[in-house]
């Protein structure tokens, strides 16, 4: 009885922690359990890669959890760097120039807030590195391509301030770098005359060679509007790409840009340039245009795409993605939809291969 009294007293102690299963004892302490820490059980390869995922700046911070994840994140095949105002705790330029194992690099508006007159300057020394974007906007920032030869991919769609002067020979510098790599974006500031002067007329107004000159790139991304797009810079790009296969001219741009000078400005035809183009001889199969905005364009507008269609001998098709503004086109966007269309359809194709595709 008293053994029964004392069993009693033990599970009232008890009753209030839940239900038990039937047939299962409780026992006066509850068990702990165990925190199993699976990640750091990886191998550092999978690490490397996890990081790789996350902003530079979190993949710093990684380096807290414990000794070993302390310099983990330096052996991230790829790393993007955001602009911010707060320190890092480390030298970006220093490590950009010791990580061997980094295979892709994103930079992207990168500002100097410092009051000195001189710029900051970046220099990346990483002969694994395939890929490099510089995005968004560079003020106050230089960055230079030191020994980047196993370079594959390169996008250069930053701007600078509109004194486009002062950085010509950064940006010369920047492009005589990246002629063996095989896939090439490049932003307003090379070809476009306004917000300020393209990079290869100002070049080509100096009597000087083009830093692209016998370029390896076989697929070119344009970040411009073809309006805006000056005949001399174009007719550099196409001449300095004689192995040229692709071509992409994506219209999407955030920004407003005014019209330019005329004296900067004679025009879109491209007949009048004494230039042979090897890659539209032999190569050029492919061009792409994305957002192709119709009533942002005028027929007169479609010089370019004139010119290409008229002189690539093999090309095989040009495919156009046309964009509203709304879900759906209204009735002044589709009427001039339609004049641009059959001024498309409308022009001499040199190939007979050569198909117009419009999305």
């Amino acid at each position: 009885m008293e053994n029964e009294r004392s069993h009693y007293s033990v599970r009232s102690d008890y009753r209030d922690e839940g239900h038990w299963p039937e047939g299962v004892r409780s026992s006066p302490k509850r068990r702990k359990i165990p925190v199993v820490d699976r990640i750091s059980d990886l191998p550092d390869s999978v690490i490397h890669h996890i990081l790789s995922f996350l902003p530079a700046e979190d993949a710093v911070k990684t380096g807290v959890l414990s000794k070993r994840r302390m310099y983990l994140w330096t052996f991230a095949p790829k790393l993007t760097f955001r602009h911010n105002p707060h320190p890092l705790g480390f030298s970006r330029q220093s490590f950009l120039s010791s990580n061997g194992r980094l295979e892709k690099l994103v930079l992207k508006d990168m500002q100097n807030h410092d009051d000195g007159e001189h710029n900051d300057v970046i220099e990346i020394l990483c002969p694994n590195l395939k890929s490099v974007e510089i995005l968004g906007y560079c003020y106050g920032k230089i960055c230079r391509l030191l020994n980047v030869s196993s370079l594959i991919d390169v996008c250069l769609t930053f701007e600078y301030e509109d004194y486009q002067f002062d950085y010509i020979d950064f940006l010369k510098e920047l492009l005589e770098k990246i002629k063996h790599v095989k896939k090439i974006t490049l932003g307003t500031w090379c070809v476009e005359v306004s917000p300020f002067i393209g990079v290869l007329y100002i070049l080509e107004f100096r009597g000087l060679p083009s830093p692209l000159s016998g370029s390896s790139c076989e697929c070119l991304t344009l970040n411009t509007k073809l309006i805006k797009c000056h005949p001399f810079g174009l007719a550099d790009l196409l001449h300095c790409f004689p192995t040229l296969q692709k071509l992409v001219i994506d219209m999407t741009i955030f920004y407003e840009v005014k019209e330019p000078p005329d004296e900067f400005f004679p025009g879109n035809n491209l007949e009048r340039v004494d230039r042979t183009f090897n890659c539209l001889l032999e190569h050029l199969k492919t061009i792409e245009i994305t957002s192709f905005i119709p009533y942002q364009l005028e027929p007169d507008d479609l010089g370019f795409v004139s010119f290409l269609l008229g002189n690539a001998r093999v090309l095989k098709e040009v495919v156009i993605h046309f964009e509203c503004k709304g879900s759906e086109f209204d009735l002044g966007e589709k009427a001039k939809l339609f004049d641009l269309t059959q001024k498309l359809l409308s022009f001499p194709r040199c190939s007979p291969h050569a198909v117009v595709l419009i999305d």
